[in-house]
């Protein structure tokens, strides 16, 4: 007799225990045992019931469909035919989602078909000259001597590039910039009392148009296309000193190039527009390109001097 009243005593004991507790009923069905610590108007602050000394966690009023206290009374809180409230205080993200994030950037950015940039250029160019300009010049070989000697040129301009795969591979471009062909000496000769010294330069803006490939974890890329060049001038320079070289100058004077300063050559003699063919190869460091380039032109932009001129140089290109 006296094990079954500790029995029904236990027994008592834990129904009571059960019951003395609220239970937040949520609209999803899910039941929450807590200690109601307030209702407020836009959220309910509760202890989880097994700490009841623990921290006080708070809920949005519209995720609770209902509450019961342990006292065994009631309270709708908010009723199934009410739509949800959108909580006021949204949660912060945590910090595994704030590295999601930042991961998904990171692959957005690699991801993009379309890219614009910057593209610079440097090198040497080399004329070949007309065979009449050149039998004319060896005809004062017993005295003098010349050569033809490489230049440099320069180059900048703005891209866009658009790949056919996210991640690279092939792609087409187009480009809008401006070039110029330096004035180091093209000609020059000399005899034992003076020497001969011509210079030509020219300043050109230009259109591209190419097709290139890069593999789709950086490496080595080609690029192919062509240059349009409008030729915006075209000047020529010649200096020169002692009797020989005074007396031949005396022959040729009035030909419209200038003598110790940049003449601008006449519209006879510049050929104001010319496409040049170009050939990239390199190095892609994600969104930089680092390469050599070989560029010739289909015709010289001087009618009368040079013929298909080219040129050798190094690429930097920089994509944002």
């Amino acid at each position: 007799m006296k094990k079954l009243f500790l029995l029904l005593f236990a027994v008592a004991a834990a129904v009571w225990s059960v019951s003395a507790q609220d239970i937040l009923v949520k609209r999803s069905g899910e039941e929450i045992r807590a200690k109601v610590v307030e209702v407020g108007d836009r959220t309910i602050r509760y202890r989880k019931y097994d700490n009841l000394s623990g921290p006080i966690y708070s809920i949005s009023r519209g995720e609770i469909f209902i509450i019961r206290y342990e006292s065994g009374g009631k309270e709708v809180i908010t009723p199934f035919e009410d739509p949800a409230p959108a909580s006021s205080a949204p949660a912060l993200p945590t910090r595994e989602e704030v590295a999601q994030s930042a991961a998904a950037v990171k692959r957005a950015e690699r991801e993009k078909t379309t890219w614009f940039g910057v593209k610079g250029e440097v090198g040497l160019s080399f004329w070949s000259f007309k065979s009449y300009f050149e039998e004319g010049l060896s005809g004062y070989g017993d005295v003098a001597s010349y050569t033809g000697k490489p230049r440099m040129t320069f180059a900048l301009s703005a891209f866009v590039e658009h790949f056919f795969k996210k991640s690279g591979e092939g792609h087409v471009g187009a480009g809008l910039g401006y070039m110029h062909d330096a004035s180091l000496t093209s000609i020059s000769a000399s005899d034992a009392e003076g020497s001969f010294d011509f210079r030509m330069k020219y300043d050109a803006l230009f259109a591209a148009l190419y097709y290139g490939w890069r593999p789709v974890r950086n490496g080595f890329y080609v690029q192919g296309g062509l240059r349009f060049a409008y030729v915006m001038s075209l000047q020529g320079k010649i200096d020169l000193s002692g009797a020989f070289f005074e007396s031949v100058w005396e022959q040729v004077a009035g030909n419209g190039i200038g003598r110790g300063s940049w003449e601008k050559a006449g519209d006879d003699v510049i050929r104001s527009f010319t496409v040049y063919p170009y050939l990239d190869l390199g190095y892609s460091f994600r969104s930089v390109d680092l390469g050599l380039q070989y560029q010739f032109a289909v015709a010289s932009p001087n009618k009368n001097a040079g013929n298909k001129p080219s040129s050798l140089g190094i690429v930097v290109k920089y994509r944002f």
